[in-house]
C-alpha cells in the first residue's frame, strides 16, 4: 500500500517593511527598494515642514476662481469655495472677462492679471476687495499676454507677473512687478528663455499642451534673485511641458500637468517624484497652497471641461476629492484669501 503523498507547507510570503517610515504595503522587494530610496527624502521634508510651517486656520480662508474658458467662451463669472461651510458661493463678476490669466492674494484683496479677453490679449488689471465684494482697475502692464504667471511676495506688498503669449504668436520673456501701495508698475530683467504656461515660484515650461508638436517644450528653471535683478539657471525639470508650482518653507512643488507632482530642494537643487496627478490627462488646472496641502481645480481631463476640485496632503502624499465648482473652466486663475467674510448681502451660496 502506497504512502499518502506529504502535506504541502504553506508557505507564508515575508512582510516588507520599511524600517525607516515603518511602511508595509509593499508587494515585493523591488517596490520596497524604489520605496527606501526616496523614503529617507520624504522624512526630512515632513520634518522640516513640520518644525517651521504652521497648520493652517480655515475658518475665513476662501479659495477665488475667476473667469477663464468655456466650450469656446471667456467667462467673467467668480465663485469661492468657504472652507468652513465647505459650499461654494457665488461672487459678483470682474470687470472684464478674461482667460489664462493670473489671480493672486494680497492681505483682503484678490488682485487679477492680464489674460486673453473676448478679441486680444490683455494688459488690464482689476482687484476685489473682498470685504466689501467690488472689483476696481488697477494700473494695467505694460505688456499685453495671457498664458503668464504670477506670484506675490507679502513683505514688500509686491506681485510680479512673468511670461506668457503676445501678439499671437511668440512666447515673452518679460518680467513685471507691481507695487500694491504705490499702484505702479516696472520692468526687471527678463528670463534667458522666452515661455507661457509657465510656473512662476519655479519657471518651467515654453508651449501649450494642445498642440502635437511637442518639441518646443522645455525643462529649462530659472531662479530670479529681487536683490540683483539677475537671473540664473537650476536644475532641469525632470519632464519637460505645462506646470503649475507652490512654495513649502523652503521647498517647491511643481505640478505637471498631464503627469505628476515633483518636489524640488533649492538647497539640495533636486527633485523627488511624489504622486500622480489624481485626473487621467489632466491640463489647464490651476493651484494655490495654505499650510502643507495644495489645492487645484478646473481644467480639461482626457479632452472634457472640469469642474473638480482637489487637495494634495504633501505629508501623506495623498489626493482628496472636495465639492465640485459649480461652473465648468480651463484656462481659470484661483488664489486663496483669508478675511472675515463679506457683506451676506453680497455673497450667496452659488447656484
Amino acid at each position: 500500500m502506497s504512502s499518502p503523498p506529504p502535506a504541502k507547507i504553506q508557505k507564508t510570503a515575508p512582510v516588507l517593511t520599511c524600517e525607516t517610515c515603518g511602511a508595509s504595503t509593499f508587494t515585493s522587494r523591488n517596490q520596497l527598494f524604489r520605496h527606501i530610496k526616496d523614503c529617507a527624502v520624504n522624512m526630512a521634508y515632513v520634518a522640516d515642514v513640520g518644525a517651521s510651517v504652521p497648520a493652517a486656520d480655515t475658518t475665513h480662508l476662501y479659495y477665488y476662481v475667476t473667469g477663464g474658458r468655456l466650450c469656446g467662451k471667456t467667462l467673467g463669472s467668480v465663485e469661492r469655495y468657504s472652507f468652513a461651510r465647505k459650499c461654494w458661493e457665488s461672487v459678483p463678476s470682474m470687470l472684464e472677462n478674461r482667460g489664462s490669466h493670473g489671480a493672486v492674494g494680497v492681505g483682503t484683496e484678490l488682485f487679477v492679471l492680464g489674460g486673453g479677453g473676448f478679441r486680444s490679449n490683455l494688459a488690464t488689471c482689476e482687484k476685489l476687495d473682498v470685504e466689501t465684494a467690488t472689483w476696481s482697475q488697477i494700473a494695467p502692464m505694460t505688456t499685453y499676454r495671457h498664458a503668464l504667471a504670477v506670484v506675490s511676495i507679502p513683505e514688500t506688498a509686491s506681485i510680479y507677473c512673468v511670461g506668457g503669449w503676445v501678439n499671437g504668436s511668440k512666447c515673452s520673456p518679460v518680467l513685471e512687478k507691481y507695487d500694491v501701495r504705490e499702484n505702479a508698475w516696472a520692468t526687471l530683467a527678463p528670463m534667458e528663455v522666452p515661455r507661457r504656461l509657465l510656473a512662476l515660484r519655479f519657471g518651467g515650461n515654453a508651449d501649450d499642451h494642445d498642440h502635437e508638436d511637442k518639441q518646443w517644450y522645455s525643462n529649462v528653471v530659472e531662479c530670479f534673485d529681487p536683490s540683483t535683478n539677475t537671473w540664473s539657471r537650476k536644475a532641469p525639470l525632470p519632464i519637460a511641458g505645462p506646470c503649475s508650482a507652490v512654495t513649502i518653507g523652503k521647498y517647491i512643488f511643481v505640478l505637471l500637468h498631464g503627469r505628476s507632482v515633483v518636489r524640488y530642494s533649492p538647497s539640495e537643487n533636486t527633485y523627488v517624484t511624489m504622486a500622480a496627478l489624481p485626473l487621467p490627462e489632466w491640463y489647464c488646472f490651476d493651484a494655490d497652497v495654505a499650510g502643507t496641502t495644495i489645492y487645484a481645480l478646473g481644467g480639461i481631463s482626457k479632452g472634457v471641461w472640469s469642474r473638480e476640485f482637489y487637495a494634495y496632503d504633501t505629508i501623506a502624499n495623498t489626493w482628496t476629492q472636495l465639492p465640485a465648482m459649480k461652473k465648468r473652466r480651463r484656462r481659470t486663475a484661483a488664489a486663496l484669501v483669508t478675511c472675515p467674510p463679506p457683506p451676506s448681502s453680497s455673497i450667496a451660496p452659488a447656484e
